[in-house]
């Protein structure tokens, strides 16, 4: 007599092996969506950093160009991100500048005085958190 195959072995290995396909589908397509993600809001943040620089650099150029001046210069635009800065009233001039970028902000800060040259010394730039 022959021997007669099981019924059915075929059709539940396809279903495991199907499950566990769909299973590793979903996990790399969740980690590629959490990275995407990251990777997204990493660079707003940079482009948050950026807008802060760019108002620490137009406050260099505003004491360029008048040594007295302090106040404060709110929401410049710098295409999708706008940047604000104040300079104080007294030298060493402390400027603070903040960027934002969609929800992510950044501050920036740094000194500046001038020399007995009349050369704009600045101070090391530092971010506050």
């Amino acid at each position: 007599m022959a021997k007669k195959q099981p019924q059915g072995n075929i059709l539940i290995t396809l279903i495991v092996f199907m499950l566990i396909s769909s299973i590793v589908v979903s996990s790399a397509v969740a980690i590629i969506i959490t990275n995407s993600t990251a990777a997204s809001k990493v660079e707003q943040g940079q482009m948050a950093y950026e807008a802060a620089e760019s108002g620490l650099e137009e406050a260099i150029i505003q004491l360029l160009r008048n040594p007295d001046f302090s106040g404060t210069v709110s929401h410049v635009s710098t295409g999708l991100s706008e940047f604000s800065y104040t300079i104080g009233p007294i030298y060493p001039k402390t400027i603070d500048s903040y960027g934002s970028y969609h929800q992510f902000t950044r501050h920036l800060n740094t000194t500046a005085t001038y020399n007995l040259q009349g050369s704009l010394i600045i101070g090391r730039w530092q971010e506050i958190y």
